[in-house]
């Protein structure tokens, strides 16, 4: 998978077969609650869905950012299927944060036109989002007319390209899918090259033998960041170490990023 984040999956009951390039939200979280801390906020309200995303990304995100000083002042999940959520916003401004966590899917951009009409928008106080609903065209959902009113708004997303991975992938993938949101298009496209050199690594196209081969190719070996690199190195007798359209995965043993 390309962007299941949650942090129980693969963990158990896979029987080996399950991999995912996006990170877990267990390196998610901690890294936003280090954003918010860095930025110099330490009282925070948080809102989450009601779901193995919203309460597993909570998990860690809280220990997280407690233990770095801060306090988080409402911490109350809603069902997803929730369409106003005037009473949430009016629970999280009297809870009197300095800033606002939302973790969420697209309905989290009904909760921002909430917390707009009621007067706590990006204007009036920090608001942080994560990888759910950090899409390009951010501000537009929010309000068509009037794009700018996403402004301000920081949060977490897996990256894209970054200087220690394929370099080249933002303005290839641009030229071949112009407009198309870019949210976890990195590791699907290294989903793709990390399945491709696993069968190239075993020589075979059987289900098995790949899987074997997965966590081998992105770590401990010569780093490369694309697939013909990557096999001639295979091909040479040598271990290829796939450094990515999002960066360096170096596997865990269970099939997903490190780092």
């Amino acid at each position: 998978s390309p962007s299941n984040t949650a942090a129980g999956l693969g963990t158990s009951g896979d029987d080996g077969f399950y991999f995912r390039t996006a990170p877990s939200d267990d390196l998610q979280a901690p890294t936003l609650a280090n954003l918010v801390l860095d930025d110099g906020f330490a009282n925070v309200a948080i809102v989450s869905r009601a779901d193995e995303y919203g309460v597993g990304f909570n998990q860690f995100f809280i220990p997280a950012f407690e233990d770095g000083g801060g306090t988080v002042t409402y911490s109350e999940t809603y069902a997803p299927e929730t369409e106003s959520f005037d009473d949430v916003v009016a629970d999280v401004v009297a809870s009197g944060p300095d800033a606002v966590v939302v973790v969420a899917f697209d309905e989290g951009f009904q909760i921002l036109i909430d917390m707009i009409a009621a007067g706590v928008g990006p204007d009036a106080i920090q608001i942080y989002i994560t990888d759910g609903f950090a899409t390009e065209n951010f501000g537009e959902s929010i309000d068509p007319d009037n794009p700018s009113i996403g402004a301000g708004v920081r949060g977490t997303q897996p990256s894209s390209a970054p200087a220690s991975g394929a370099a080249f992938f933002p303005d290839a993938f641009a030229a071949y899918a112009p407009g198309v949101d870019t949210v976890f298009s990195s590791q699907s496209y290294d989903c793709a090259i990390v399945i491709a050199l696993a069968a190239h690594a075993a020589g075979s196209n059987d289900a098995a033998d790949i899987a074997a081969a997965m966590v081998d190719v992105t770590r401990g070996g010569e780093a490369c960041s694309t697939f013909a690199d990557c096999a001639a190195i295979i091909d040479a007798g040598g271990d290829p170490d796939y450094d990515g359209a999002s960066g360096p995965l170096d596997f865990l043993d269970v099939g997903e990023p490190s780092v």
